[in-house]
């Protein structure tokens, strides 16, 4: 009979902690805040800056090497035609010519260190206009064909941008451009008008860089915009339509550089690989289905494939 009732205590005591453990390990487990993929449009973007300048546009520029010797207009300046806009030092470019004969600048010159019959030595305004740009400077040594300022002679209003040669591959005529500045509020609208035929290499701080220009229309441009402002473009060279995204600290990898999530599954914290990951500035984009799934925020805290979650706390990322 003792027996009986040993063995009936340790059922009891048996059936209780059975019951007791799930309770403690789930007192025990921690919360996880979680968030949801979001199905949405995302766009790949090509960023670049520029500046803006009149339609009606008319770039100053010689067929020859120059030394300049002084400027006289500054942006903002009205000009008539025939206006002298600088002066070329013509001691200078000679001396320029001179040391330059063995080189491919040969073809601007028939006798080696002589000056063209029809240089002179003033660079006069072609028609009426206003300044828009000026890129010369005194004693500032021209290449042939380089703007050396410009003029503009109506209303209308684009960008000229630099694209860096990394990313012109992705731009085409056409494509729809965003464009903001600190000097206006309004961001614009346009699209990619024409690309430049030829690479230029531009100044960027202390390195040359090989850029493409591009000229942007912009759409109903406004009073706003004045010519010379400095813009930065937004090119919009792909729309993925109805793709799943994650915030990036939804999003962790292994040392296999294998990118997974943790998904709540039935009260656990279970790893899920993803597949065809790329990054972009909306966030990380996914093939794999999450679509029903609450995805673990800052999985790296997590240090097993699968953990007992003890309670979900949701979270609308951004």
């Amino acid at each position: 009979m003792k027996r009986y009732i040993a063995l009936l205590i340790l059922t009891v005591l048996g059936i209780r902690l059975a019951t007791a453990i799930p309770s403690f390990i789930e007192a025990s487990a921690p919360e996880a805040e979680v968030t949801y993929v979001t199905v949405k449009d995302v766009s790949t973007t090509v960023t670049c800056n520029g500046k803006l300048e009149n339609t009606e546009r008319t770039d100053i520029s010689l067929s020859y090497p120059v030394v300049i010797g002084k400027v006289f207009v500054a942006p903002g300046d009205t000009v008539n035609r025939g206006e002298i806009l600088a002066t070329i030092d013509l001691e200078a470019t000679k001396t320029l010519y001179e040391t330059l004969v063995a080189t491919d600048y040969t073809q601007y010159w028939a006798t080696g260190g002589e000056l063209p019959g029809d240089l002179s030595d003033k660079i006069v305004a072609d028609n009426d206009g206003v300044v828009s740009e000026v890129y010369a400077e005194n004693g500032h040594k021209a290449e042939s064909g380089e703007v050396l300022m410009a003029l503009s002679n109506g209303s209308g209003m684009c960008a000229r941008i630099q694209i860096d040669e990394s990313n012109i591959a992705q731009v085409q005529e056409g494509q729809s451009v965003e464009l903001t500045g600190s000097a206006f509020t309004k961001t614009y609208t346009g699209e990619v008008q024409s690309l430049a035929k030829e690479a230029r290499q531009v100044l960027v701080g202390t390195k040359y860089e090989t850029v493409v220009e591009c000229l942007v229309s912009i759409d109903e441009p406004g009073e706003d915009l004045r010519s010379g402002y400095n813009v930065k473009a937004r090119i919009v060279t792909q729309t993925k339509e109805d793709v799943q995204v994650l915030p990036y600290n939804a999003v962790a990898q292994d040392d296999e550089n294998r990118k997974y999530v943790y998904k709540i599954v039935d009260g656990w914290a279970v790893r899920e690989y993803l597949t065809d990951v790329e990054e972009t500035g909306e966030g990380v984009l996914t093939n794999t289905d999450l679509s029903d799934d609450a995805i673990v925020l800052n999985p790296e805290q997590w240090d097993k494939e699968y953990q007992r979650v003890s309670a979900v706390v949701e979270r609308v990322s951004e």
